[in-house]
């Protein structure tokens, strides 16, 4: 018996989820007039979200490239430590809001934060 595999390309795949990604926070989630986000794929490691409003630029939030999880910012330069949801599962960011409340644990995507980690300690 001969098997055969077909290459599956995870990088355009996790290329096609960041596009998702950004056409909601551009077209789809609300926001103030004179807001829009912007892809910055420079890094190495992570794809950098920066919001643009005014003419002044902040960092929204980061996304792993090998993985597509959503991260919070820790600065201009970096992510903060712990997924706060994925470009993968769109239910995660489906609740975002335009300045990046949905980003923290308690506050924001409480209902991810439920699924994705407080299941984890019932098994303790």
């Amino acid at each position: 018996m001969k098997f055969t595999f077909k290459h599956i390309d995870f990088d355009s795949i996790i290329d096609d989820l960041v596009d998702n990604f950004m056409n909601h926070l551009n077209n789809v989630m609300d926001k103030p007039d004179g807001y829009s986000y912007d892809l910055n794929t420079r890094g190495s490691k992570y794809f950098k979200v920066e919001m643009l409003s005014h003419g002044s630029r902040s960092v929204y939030c980061f996304i792993n490239k090998r993985n597509g999880d959503i991260l919070k910012p820790a600065g201009w330069s970096g992510p903060a430590k712990g997924r706060r949801g994925s470009v993968i599962e769109i239910d995660s960011y489906k609740n975002s809001n335009w300045h990046g409340g949905w980003l923290y644990k308690i506050l924001g995507n409480l209902k991810f934060y439920k699924d994705n980690y407080l299941k984890k300690l019932e098994h303790i």
